[in-house]
């Protein structure tokens, strides 16, 4: 008897130990949830109320150059001087390099030539064409002797043509040994090297233009309505951390492609002091619509449950569930579009853990809460 009374006694003690230790570890998970006591909870609010608030569309992808050209040889030849590399700063019409010339000046001698050739050759045939005219007009010519000299007079003439219009063409390829930069810009990439056999036709750089960069904004047909040149966006490169760029929309699309619903406007990003480079990646935000009486609050207060939305409420010491919908982006956090109204005191910090009719304390709004912290 002794000895089941022992058995027992140390069982139960057992079972003290476990619940003190279960106890301590539920006590230890309350504070980590900010709870004071088994069922109230430390929560942050806020109290909503009604304000303007710009409906905003945010975007990722690529900064672009303004332009980009390969600059290509438009005549054959040996590359003799290359004047320029990667990343050079280059003004319109400046060269960048120099293909062999000689070839090319004896071609517009030739072509000089042939013009005082020709020039020679329609003098003679006017003269002639005079002489025949008198003798017909003293009846000592034929008309046949009379149309030769015509005919030959405009031979002449077209010859003449010929070798401008040769000579002209020879002008041009010699100018075209020279390789002029397109716009101003820089060097992206240099292809070639000095020495090389370029062909018409074969691109020897890349020249970029970026005192103003360009960015694609996607947006679908509801929002393409909404959106006009020169609507001011905000740009923010990832490269800078928070820091913004100020952007517009240069230009927005007549329609698009009957295989995608995506209409892609262009932003331009003033860069005259050409900080940002093409390829860096940024994120832009374009402003939609303003409405002046909205409902706005953090998206993170937000709680997603069993694929609805809900955000808790302070009533009377107790949190309660409301239902919500929420609506598109804000500059300054998430619409509203039911579920809450101005007045209602939104649990902003500590909604995580909470459930309906749970009792809790409030201390302070978020930020005072991160301020104490």
């Amino acid at each position: 008897m002794k000895i089941k009374r022992r058995f027992l006694g140390i069982g139960l003690a057992v079972i003290v130990v476990l619940f003190m230790a279960w106890r301590c570890q539920e006590n230890r998970k309350a504070m980590a949830h900010g709870t004071t006591s088994e069922f109230e909870q430390i929560v942050a609010v806020d109290t909503l109320a009604l304000r303007e608030a710009v409906v905003t569309l945010e975007a990722g992808g690529t900064l672009e150059a303004s332009a980009q050209v390969d600059v290509v040889a438009k005549v054959n030849g040996m590359l003799e001087h290359i004047q320029v590399d990667e990343g050079d700063r280059v003004q319109r019409d400046q060269p960048l390099a120099v293909i062999e010339r000689d070839d090319y000046v004896l071609g517009l001698e030739q072509a000089d030539a042939a013009v005082a050739m020709a020039e020679a050759g329609l003098a003679t045939a006017e003269s002639n064409e005079k002489r025949m005219n008198s003798l017909f007009a003293e009846g000592l010519s034929s008309d046949a002797a009379i149309e030769g000299a015509v005919a030959a007079h405009d031979v002449a003439r077209a010859q003449l043509a010929q070798a401008k219009a040769a000579k002209a063409l020879a002008t041009r390829r010699l100018d075209d040994t020279t390789i002029r930069a397109p716009f101003d810009g820089y060097v992206l990439e240099r292809l070639v090297d000095t020495g090389s056999t370029v062909g018409q036709g074969m691109p020897l750089f890349t020249v970029i233009a970026t005192d103003t960069l360009r960015f694609q904004f996607p947006l679908g047909e509801q929002d393409i309505i909404k959106i006009k040149p020169g609507t001011p966006a905000i740009v923010r490169v990832n490269a800078f951390g928070d820091r913004s760029f100020d952007a517009f929309v240069s230009s927005v699309p007549p329609g698009t492609s009957l295989q995608s619903a995506v209409f892609r406007v262009m932003l331009s990003i003033p860069n005259d002091k050409r900080t940002l480079l093409q390829g860096m990646s940024a994120r832009a935000t374009l402003p939609l619509e303003r409405r002046a009486h909205a409902i706005v609050v953090p998206a993170d207060v937000l709680l997603q449950r069993g694929g609805a939305w809900t955000a808790y409420v302070v009533e009377d010491s107790l949190a309660q569930e409301r239902p919500v919908v929420p609506g598109p982006e804000a500059e300054c956090g998430m619409i509203v579009e039911s579920g809450l109204e101005a007045g209602d005191v939104l649990v902003v910090e500590g909604q995580t853990y909470l459930r309906p009719a749970q009792p809790v304390r409030v201390s302070g709004s978020k930020q005072h809460m991160e301020e104490q912290g």
